[in-house]
């Protein structure tokens, strides 16, 4: 028999794997040298109790399988492609978890005779494959719904393993009445039974009309995406052709976030311990044909039982921990989710300053605020560096705080403020590019060196100069919410000098706030003074 690449293209479930045993039981009743090999490179192979040498790789049709010979890296299948003779057949299943390097040896192993014969290929090595002499058989099926037409997609209903094979037309009749049915489910059940209102959005879904809670899922999203782009280590895993990185969402809701992070090329994992916000977040993932792992349980045996992910995030989730069991459970869950993140750790929490959770959290033994979450980051997340998105940053509700296990590249939304004796953690709040800032400016900082002063100086407008009915307008400086001074309005310029001590490491934040603010014509923005010099000593 002659060498050659044949490559078996089709839909999922189209009969790729049981043509390929098909054609190595043939081959082998035939006399010949059948291997057959799979990735031992992603865990969606990897974690299948069948994928180990000698085991059985089976397909959808009932008592139809073959013997595994390799499980093993595209090196390991590149130094056996090099020791076959001719009349032998190389089988490579799901060959998009090989690295696209392995379609070089393809091409040098069917030059010496060798047929190779592989399924599913990445868009990468179907490119690749290009250069090479080669076969392509297309699997082509009717849709099962019109009949009329080639089926160009996949419907899933209970599971991802036995999928119906539709038309385009057909396969978004279906997803219409899928998702109107999935709405009209929501609209029936808690948390707000016959209203079109939900506590979080579905990704990608047409809410339109919709009362959602919380409308700034995107921009959270945002914080996630952004963290994940400047995590060198996350990155390295994204742009490698196999490897994927996990996600966790840990009190997922509906799976807003889970969902979109599959779509941003992760394998997503999503846990709520409310059944019917999993059975909803299901149900979309199915629709969507997305291999989403979604588990209904609370998020404290969760973690105890999780091994470690890439990214973590956890909206306003450990609070209700607190409150269910006590606080000593909770922050054993936020330690957790920083020991089980390997790259990168998001986190949103509910203060006890907020009427919902005030004096409901068992066993409380100090006020959880932002202060709070920073000094948990830093002595227990072994962060090297931490990252504060102040609430009311486009649009969010609660501060959202990311740590970062390794150097993250620079923010490109800093102010121009870092020197060598603090780097900028935070996003700035009410400070503009022309100096200006806000009656509430806010930064947050870690120290490098010891910091026993703050030197800040600025001016302050001559609108500002309105004489107040019992006292003088005042500028207060605070540091982590305690005031470090005070200095009286008064137009021009300002110069405040004050102990303002952190000890090297430290984070640590500037606020300063005004009684007066300046309204400028033509000026959306509420101003109050200019910021010309801001160090630390």
């Amino acid at each position: 028999m002659t060498g050659g690449i044949e490559i078996l293209t089709g839909l999922a479930g189209s009969g790729k794997t049981s043509s390929l045993i098909n054609e190595m039981r043939r081959h082998q009743d035939e006399g010949g040298e059948v291997r057959l090999f799979l990735s031992s490179e992603h865990e969606e192979l990897t974690n299948r109790r069948n994928v180990v040498e000698g085991g059985l790789m089976g397909c959808r049709t009932p008592n139809l399988s073959f013997p595994i010979d390799h499980v093993c890296t595209t090196s390991e299948a590149e130094q056996v492609l090099a020791g076959l003779g001719d009349n032998a057949v190389a089988v490579f299943d799901e060959a998009q978890f090989f690295q696209p390097g392995i379609v070089t040896a393809w091409g040098n192993a069917a030059s010496r005779g060798v047929r190779i014969l592989a399924a599913s290929l990445s868009p990468t090595q179907l490119d690749l494959v290009k250069r090479h002499a080669h076969r392509k058989i297309q699997i082509e099926i009717p849709c099962s719904e019109c009949s009329n037409e080639a089926a160009t997609d996949v419907v899933y209903s209970e599971d991802l393993t036995y999928p119906k094979h539709v038309c385009g037309a057909c396969n978004v009749a279906i997803n219409e009445r899928a998702l109107a049915d999935l709405l009209r489910t929501v609209i029936e059940n808690e948390p707000f039974p016959g209203e079109k209102k939900t506590y979080q959005p579905f990704y990608d879904v047409d809410q339109k009309g919709w009362e959602l809670v919380r409308g700034d899922s995107p921009a959270r999203l945002n914080i996630i995406l952004d963290a994940v782009q400047r995590s060198v280590g996350v990155r390295q895993l994204l742009d490698d052709s196999v490897t994927q990185p996990s996600y966790l969402d840990l009190g997922c809701c509906s799976g807003f976030f889970s969902d979109a992070m599959t779509t941003a090329g992760f394998r997503s994992t999503g846990v709520d311990v409310t059944k019917h916000f999993i059975d909803w977040a299901s149900r979309l993932a199915r629709i969507k044909g997305q291999a989403v792992n979604l588990v209904c349980q609370d998020a404290r045996t969760f973690m105890d039982e999780a091994d470690g992910f890439d990214v973590i995030s956890t909206f306003a989730t450990i609070q209700w921990v607190m409150q269910q069991n006590d606080y000593d459970e909770g922050l054993s869950c936020l330690k957790q989710v920083f020991d089980k993140a390997r790259h990168v750790a998001v986190v949103e929490m509910g203060y006890t300053t907020e009427e919902i959770y005030k004096n409901r959290i068992k066993g409380l033994q100090e006020p959880i605020d932002r202060h709070w979450v920073l000094k948990m980051m830093q002595q227990h997340g072994d962060f090297a560096a931490i990252e504060v998105h102040h609430s009311g940053e486009n649009g969010i509700w609660r501060d959202v705080f990311v740590g970062f296990r390794g150097v993250p590249t620079l923010c490109p939304f800093r102010a121009p403020f870092t020197n060598e004796a603090v780097s900028q953690i935070s996003n700035v709040k009410q400070h503009w590019e022309d100096g200006w800032a806000g009656p509430a400016f806010s930064v947050y900082w870690q120290a490098h060196i010891e910091i026993t002063t703050l030197s800040l100086k600025g001016w302050f407008p001559e609108q500002l100069a309105v004489p107040f009915a019992d006292e003088s307008p005042v500028l207060s400086i605070y540091h982590d919410g305690k005031v470090a001074a005070t200095v009286d309005v008064r137009p021009g310029e300002f110069e405040i000098q004050c102990e303002f001590g952190v000890p090297r490491g430290g984070l640590f934040s500037l606020t300063t706030k005004s009684d007066a603010e300046y309204r400028p014509d033509g000026d959306d923005r509420v101003l109050a003074f200019v910021l010309t010099e801001l160090s630390f000593k």
